[in-house]
């Protein structure tokens, strides 16, 4: 019996393969939070909420001083 790991692993080498072969039509799969790589809208999300609070750290310590 396999873990779920082990299916997940094997999924993605038969859809790996049969792109690989030509098979089937490539389709849009998905595995990326699997390996922690973010997208580039998670990314812009990331560098937006990370200058959003930078000005308002920036603004606080001014109002506190």
């Amino acid at each position: 019996m396999q873990t779920p790991e082990e299916r997940r692993w094997e999924l993605i080498k038969r859809h790996l393969l049969s792109d690989a072969a030509g098979e089937t039509p490539c389709c849009v799969r998905s595995q990326r939070t699997l390996f922690g790589i973010k997208s580039s809208v998670e990314e812009l999300i990331d560098r937006t909420v990370a200058e959003d609070e930078a000005q308002w750290k920036a603004k606080n310590t001014e109002v506190s001083d």
